[in-house]
């Protein structure tokens, strides 16, 4: 499978395809799944790779990927 969005270390990812991104692992997991279940799946299925997982929010604390998962998940 293709990668549908990237995460840098700076700008914005492809929200929109975050939100695909997302709902397609909701489908893979049978609708239903832990915050951590979610992110895992669809961490794995895109291959971010560990560089993009490590990549911070200007806070220093919280990952970029993280944080943009949660907003796919909320919009």
């Amino acid at each position: 499978m293709s990668r549908t969005f990237h995460i840098g270390q700076s700008g914005l990812p492809d929200l929109p395809q975050m939100m695909l991104a997302t709902i397609e692992a909701l489908r893979a997991l049978g609708g239903s799944a832990a915050i951590d279940e979610l992110n895992d799946n669809i961490t794995e299925r895109e291959g971010v790779t560990e560089t993009e997982q490590s990549y911070l929010m200007p806070n220093g604390r919280d990952q970029r990927l993280s944080y943009y998962l949660a907003w796919a998940r909320t919009f």
